[in-house]
């Protein structure tokens, strides 16, 4: 499940209060970092828990790592009164790589939520200078410019209660087919509304860094 690639220790000490994240960690990236990485992925793992938008995914992920670091739970998933992070390696490995392929769906599910916040965080987390000690060595320069300093040109209205607003057109969602639809009826001449559930951001908000966006 892992492929070695030799990196230089960090130097920011950011260390993870969850065992089983960093057990986690360590079944997914392996020898790939040196000897800190699983701690220093852990603590972005529970970073990357603490952004998550909707609070019933904060909760359900903090129950899972909750009952795999206790014996009755890892019980339940596994059918080995060990808690998960109490495991030696291979048999951590051994046991999401089953999971990878089960017929029971939970099991896929959470095999592929931990794959991907390790790794996420394993090719996502920077150092204080915006780098990765591990870019250069899978040949990934990082990113290419600064964000740029663009003014944000629409107006807002963050609504907190019943409104009414006046408008020629209304357009629900700015994703990629709201904000087209959108901007055509505006250089139209139209004055349009967009419903937007989410943050207002430009080209300034995106310094591509995965984990930063």
């Amino acid at each position: 499940m892992s492929t070695a690639v030799k990196a230089p220790p960090t130097t920011i000490a950011r260390d993870s209060q969850s065992p089983v994240l960093v057990a986690m960690a360590d079944t997914f990236i392996g020898s790939m970092g040196h000897p800190g990485s699983p701690i220093r992925v852990a603590a972005s793992m529970e970073e990357t828990f603490r952004r998550l938008p909707s609070e019933a995914d904060r909760r359900r992920l903090r129950l899972i790592v909750g009952v795999l670091g206790r014996r009755s739970g890892t019980f339940l998933l596994t059918g080995r009164p060990v808690p998960f992070h109490r495991w030696p390696r291979e048999q951590r490995v051994r046991v999401m790589s089953s999971w990878s392929t089960s017929r029971i769906t939970f099991r896929r599910q959470l095999f592929q939520v931990f794959k991907r916040l390790s790794l996420l965080a394993f090719l996502g987390d920077t150092e204080d200078d915006g780098t990765n000690p591990v870019w250069p060595e899978i040949g990934y320069p990082g990113p290419v410019s600064a964000p740029p300093a663009t003014p944000k040109s629409i107006r807002t209205t963050t609504l907190d209660g019943d409104t009414t607003l006046s408008c020629d057109a209304v357009v629900v969602g700015s994703g990629a087919g709201g904000g087209v639809v959108a901007a055509e009826l505006s250089a139209a001449g139209k004055d349009v509304i967009v419903l937007e559930e989410g943050g207002y951001y430009n080209e300034a908000d995106f310094n591509q860094l995965e984990l930063a966006m």
